[in-house]
This record gives C-alpha cells, sequence and structure tokens, in this order.
C-alpha cells in the first residue's frame, strides 16, 4: 500500500519515518515523496481513528438533531408557517 508523503525535504534518496514503531520507507519523485505504508499502520488507524468516529457519529448527530432548534424549523418549513 502506498501514500502520498507532500513537503520538501532534504534527502534526495531513501527516508526512514518510524510511527507506531514501524519503518514507513519513502522515495522522493519531483516535490513529493511516495511511501510505502505497512497495511498494519493502515488498520491501527482505522481501528483507533476511524471505526470510533463511524460507530459515535450517529448518536452524536441524533443528539444533535433532537437538542437543538433544526426540528422545529423544519417542522416550520414544512407546514408553510411563518413567524413575524
Amino acid at each position: 500500500m502506498k501514500g502520498v508523503w507532500w513537503g520538501s525535504g532534504k534527502h534526495d534518496g531513501l527516508m526512514g519515518m518510524v510511527a507506531w514503531g514501524m519503518e514507513v520507507r519513502c522515495t522522493r519523485h519531483d516535490e513529493r515523496y511516495i511511501c510505502e505504508v505497512p497495511f498494519e499502520l493502515v488498520y491501527l488507524i482505522a481501528q483507533y481513528y476511524v471505526l470510533p468516529f463511524l460507530l459515535f457519529f450517529p448518536f452524536i448527530f441524533f443528539q444533535l438533531f433532537l437538542f437543538s432548534s433544526f426540528p422545529l424549523l423544519l417542522l416550520v418549513h414544512v407546514n408553510g408557517l411563518e413567524f413575524g
């Protein structure tokens, strides 16, 4: 799996980065770095950042919808009521 590392670096050759104890090798192509990312790193990111967001986002959205004035505004818009 490969990702793109943007930035201006001082190393033109192979560069090593350490992320969560794993080596990520990057090679420079023009103004960007092409990095080979281990699959374990992608799994860790998904496990600790993406998955909790996907699990709790519907609950947070429901709470915001329930305790905000948006349902009232939606009701007013649907029924065609006007205030003021």
